[in-house]
């Protein structure tokens, strides 16, 4: 202790401040390094709240005595993460958060049946399926929140219209996460299903940000519509790529070859309905035929009476045998014919290509040179360019009919940075606690450098020192060894500064020297050894 207290006495004003400075600025980074660490065991309690909701928690906390740190403009709470479990079962006692909570069929765990009326239950069977359904939409990876609102009008009595329940769905996305199309159905069949007489054409969802991922309407808008061709159209330019490029690398190796497809498609929905008869196909459907016959007599004289007698059969007046019938017949025929028809309904749907335009970009081929080991790029042949122009053609079904084009062209490719970015992407997220690290350690060093290895030199250097008196027996008697003339004649300081220093500067070593100090305090040490003893005791006592 007493050899670093004097290395500060030795040291100048300058230097001294600046250890000093260098001390002080260690320990406020230490203390502010300390601190975030602190912070970092800092959870979330709750996050996106309403700021009602966030006024009360903050009141409830407070009146709980639980620190908190509010973020986000309030929306986000944060508390230690060894009390978020003890805090949210406190604010849930207390109904909080409240305006977010999602209700589902608990609502009719406490149903007070005495004065509830029809109106009251159909509201809260409204609100239970509306939670319920929130819950499961929630469920989803790419959902953080879902609201979902129904509407389910009643039958009025005596009334022969009914309108249809309609529903609508409100998503908000985690981060960048977005739905794709078969989600987005998979969650219009869920509420589909989930609601009584709800058709499909009655759901509507949409996200925070305000775009319709689904138009509830028996006909979609133009806008929906368009949208929904351009997701087929990049879908099938994104399914071909893969294809191109998966079958190419398989020659060509990995990272060889890029591709580009761009479809002109046609998504007009076309409907056509014709009848063709056919002349020459008639078939017999149907044939009636009628047959009568009828028998008118026939007068034998021209000149005869015309009487009742004469008329009536079989009478007696005249001779009966000249009386003559005639026979008519008369014969009806209809043939009824089916004439041969032919019905067509042809129904052209949507998303038909037009037009195909390909463009492939292909590495050439690489060489090592056995001597200097450097690799030697060579552009490929034309041939083997017109070669993975027709294997494409075939693969996606090139048609030329439809003024399809491919082009195929050969470059060479730069060198890939793929797994740099996310080496320097992880050193970005580390930067901060890296560069915090650095300083602190550039301060201990400094540390080290201007305090620590200075006091462990000086303090070394006196140990040496003390351990080489010890080791010449001769040298040991120079420091301890007086008897009381030699004491009085040398003086405690004479013998004090010939063990520290030695000779001055310009002196004669001991032996050569009689008149010096340490020759004197030899001389006392052989004559009296006991007086040694005894001056050793004497300063031991004054040093106490």
């Amino acid at each position: 202790m007493q050899v670093i207290i004097q290395f500060f006495k030795e040291m100048s004003p300058i230097r001294l401040a600046a250890t000093a400075i260098t001390i002080l600025t260690f320990l406020i980074l230490f203390i502010i390094f300390v601190s975030r660490i602190g912070d970092n065991e800092m959870s979330v309690l709750y996050s996106d709240l309403d700021l009602q909701d966030s006024g009360k928690i903050v009141q409830e906390l407070e009146n709980r005595k639980i620190h908190y740190v509010a973020a986000g403009d309030g929306s986000i709470i944060r508390v230690h993460k060894s009390q978020v479990v003890n805090a949210r079962i406190a604010l849930a006692q207390q109904g909080l958060p409240s305006s977010g909570s999602v209700v589902g069929y608990e609502i009719f765990d406490k149903e007070d049946s005495i004065g509830a009326t029809n109106f009251s239950q159909n509201v809260k069977l409204i609100r239970a399926l509306e939670g319920e359904l929130s819950r499961t939409i929630s469920a989803f990876e790419q959902v953080e929140r879902a609201r979902v609102h129904l509407v389910m009008p009643q039958r009025e009595i005596f009334s022969k219209e009914r309108m249809e329940p309609r529903a609508s769905v409100v998503l908000k996305f985690r981060g960048s996460k977005r739905l794709g199309k078969s989600e987005i159905d998979a969650i219009s069949h869920l509420v589909v299903t989930s609601v009584p007489g709800l058709e499909m054409k009655s759901v509507t969802i949409v996200d925070t940000k305000g775009v319709a991922l689904k138009i509830g309407s028996s006909e979609e808008s133009a806008d929906f519509a368009g949208g929904k061709n351009d997701e087929i159209r990049i879908t099938s330019e994104n399914r071909l790529r893969s294809v191109i490029e998966e079958l190419l690398t398989r020659s060509l190796g990995p990272g060889k070859v890029k591709a580009q497809v761009a479809l002109e498609m046609n998504f007009d929905r076309t409907v056509i309905n014709s009848e063709v008869y056919d002349p020459d196909g008639s078939v017999v459907r149907s044939v009636q035929s009628i047959d009568e016959k009828e028998q008118t007599p026939v007068a034998n004289g021209a000149g005869q009476d015309a009487s009742v007698a004469n008329n009536i059969p079989g009478g007696g007046s005249g001779d009966s045998a000249a009386n003559k019938f005639a026979i008519i017949e008369k014969s009806d025929q209809t043939t009824n014919y089916e004439i041969s028809k032919t019905v067509k309904n042809h129904i052209s749907e949507s998303g038909l290509i037009t037009k195909m335009s390909i463009g492939i970009l292909v590495d050439g081929v690489y060489t090592t040179n056995a001597e200097t080991g450097e690799q030697i790029y060579a552009p490929r042949s034309q041939e083997d360019l017109d070669k993975i122009a027709n294997l494409i053609k075939v693969a996606v079904g090139f048609n030329e009919d439809r003024s399809d084009k491919i082009e195929v062209v050969n470059m060479k490719f730069a060198a890939e940075f793929g797994q740099l970015d996310e080496e320097t992407d992880w050193i970005k997220e580390e930067l901060p606690n890296l560069f915090q690290t650095l300083i602190f350690a550039i301060v201990v060093l400094l540390i080290l450098i201007t305090v620590i290895r200075p006091i462990a030199l000086k303090a070394f250097e006196v140990r040496k020192i003390g351990s080489g008196a010890g080791d010449d027996g001769e040298f040991a008697l120079d420091g301890f060894g007086s008897g009381e003339a030699g004491l009085g004649s040398v003086g405690p300081d004479g013998i004090r500064s010939a063990i520290i220093s030695g000779p001055a500067e310009g002196e004669a070593p001991a032996a050569s020297n009689g008149s010096s100090p340490i020759k004197k305090v030899n001389d006392i040490a052989e004559a009296s050894p006991q007086d040694l003893v005894n001056v050793l005791r004497k300063w031991l006592n004054e040093e106490n």
